[in-house]
């Protein structure tokens, strides 16, 4: 008796722990390419010697998230938490919100501070778009800005014009840089 219980409680935990996995964070592989086709990484004060990076003060990494990624969200949930708080904004209850979002698209910026950062949104240009502190979206009090320490990560969501697929933007923070090839939505 005593040993079909513990060969139940051990049945439950590992079910427990599988049915958990989409919670810590693992996106599907359908959803890992779409993501990584709309990834754009931008070192900040870095020096590049081909693939390697030294002494970066920053990590940015830019995900374009159009709204039509939000019927894949339907059908597909297994990603991560990011995505679907950014994808929420087009969606949001809040009347101002969601008059902010006609004709514009998300972009999620994944941070890292590497060394001491004073990471500035505003000072980000999309396709020679400059951001404003209006672009911010999210509540000002959780945005995690100015002068970050070593090992600092976060997410912060802005709204941009929206980019025209299949074209190349440069995006581009305190003179440091990437092209972003836009892919069909």
């Amino acid at each position: 008796m005593r040993k079909n219980a513990i060969n139940l409680t051990i049945v439950l935990l590992f079910c427990g722990i599988l049915l958990q996995t989409p919670a810590w964070g693992h996106a599907s592989k359908g959803w890992k390419k779409a993501l990584d086709d709309r990834t754009v990484q931008v070192w900040i004060d870095a020096q590049r010697l081909d693939d390697i990076v030294l002494n970066a003060r920053a990590e940015l990494n830019v995900t374009w998230l159009p709204q039509s990624l939000r019927k894949r969200l339907d059908r597909d949930r297994d990603v991560h938490d990011w995505v679907e708080r950014g994808l929420s904004f087009y969606y949001s209850t809040n009347e101002e919100t969601r008059r902010r979002m006609k004709g514009r698209d998300i972009l999620a910026l994944n941070y890292r501070a590497v060394k001491n950062w004073t990471f500035d949104p505003t000072r980000l240009t999309v396709g020679g778009y400059a951001v404003t502190s209006e672009d911010l979206l999210g509540h000002r009090d959780l945005r995690i800005t100015g002068d970050l320490a070593p090992g600092t990560a976060g997410t912060l969501y802005l709204c941009v014009p929206a980019l025209k697929p299949k074209s190349k933007v440069e995006i581009v923070l305190e003179g440091d840089g990437a092209t972003f090839e836009v892919p069909a939505r």
